[in-house]
């Protein structure tokens, strides 16, 4: 038996551990500097009277040499081995890889899925309006997800909305990716959003994001598709060497529990021109001395007025 996943967090590695049974499991940390001589007696050792599980985690943090070495002794090697890592690209080196990673922030289905799948971990039921409100306030952290299951296991086997909107807190805060959707799209909401992150984010953050964001509305309006598919996002992604969940973000995936509007839809080329100018303005008056914090406030809130002719609407 020999298994590749893809894992990103505790949970999974957890379940997927104990789904092994009572057999013995032998742990590769990827820190020990005996691991190969440790894995060599292992892997191609035929005496011992009990056959374990040998369980190598996080080879994304393996040398290549090292790396080189594990992927030839697997192909030579009898026993059984789980290897796991972060990253899909390594796995390809071994071969097929079963993915337990966590979905994608706009996947909302998935997530639903993910939390009831981990409320039957822990010996609870909970319903999709429940699930929801437990992804609202906690965000897609799936180990901080698991903690809060387990604790509403503790009090109900079928909590409620109720119980998690009493019972959980929300950690959720103003953070700068959901920021940049709402200005962009001229919510009024973003003006509170960076209020918030400003108390402990500089503001040359905030305009360096924002800029980023706004070069890359420009160049998806450039390319002229407005509809996209999720293969359109990965081809786009690797063409303009930027991570999918930011395109995704601008051309209508939802993220959470929130459905997006397509901002390709809205935003017209010379809006994000004059976005773009307006903004580096700021960013040589921040340099200069002005009051960095009034300055993008302001900022934000004059783009956002530019909305009077019509409301946007960005959430359904």
């Amino acid at each position: 038996m020999k298994k590749y996943i893809l894992v990103d967090n505790l949970w999974e590695l957890k379940r997927y551990k104990s789904s092994l049974g009572k057999r013995w499991i032998v742990e590769i940390d990827p820190g020990d500097p005996l691991k190969l001589s440790r894995l060599q007696s292992f892997l191609f050792s035929y005496q011992l009277i009990e056959k374990p599980i040998v369980f190598i985690e996080s080879v994304e943090k393996w040398n290549k040499e090292d790396l080189k070495w594990l992927v030839e002794a697997l192909k030579k090697s009898e026993a059984d081995v789980v290897v796991s890592s972060s990253h899909s690209e390594i796995l390809k080196k071994f071969g097929k890889f079963e993915d337990l990673s966590v979905p994608k922030p706009w996947e909302t289905e998935k997530w639903i899925g993910k939390i009831k799948e981990i409320s039957k971990y822990h010996s609870t039921t909970i319903n999709t309006d429940a699930a929801l409100e437990l992804l609202k306030r906690v965000g897609t952290d799936l180990d901080l997800i698991s903690k809060e299951i387990e604790k509403l296991s503790v009090i109900s086997d079928h909590p409620s909305l109720e119980d998690v909107q009493e019972m959980v807190p929300l950690y959720s805060k103003p953070n700068l990716f959901e920021f940049i959707y709402l200005t962009l799209s001229k919510n009024d909401m973003a003006l509170e959003f960076l209020k918030e992150i400003l108390i402990d984010t500089h503001p040359l953050i905030v305009v360096k994001n924002l800029e980023n964001s706004g070069v890359l509305l420009t160049q998806l309006i450039l390319i002229g598709r407005k509809d996209h598919s999720w293969n359109d996002i990965k081809d786009v992604s690797k063409r303009l060497q930027v991570k999918t969940s930011q395109i995704a973000d601008l051309v209508g995936f939802s993220i959470g529990n929130k459905k997006r509007k397509n901002l390709l839809k809205v935003i017209k080329f010379d809006d994000m021109i004059h976005f773009l100018e307006e903004l580096q303005d700021v960013e040589v008056k921040i340099k200069n001395g002005g009051d960095s914090k009034f300055l993008l406030l302001n900022f934000v809130k004059e783009w956002i007025q530019g909305k009077k002719e019509r409301d946007l609407n960005v959430y359904e």
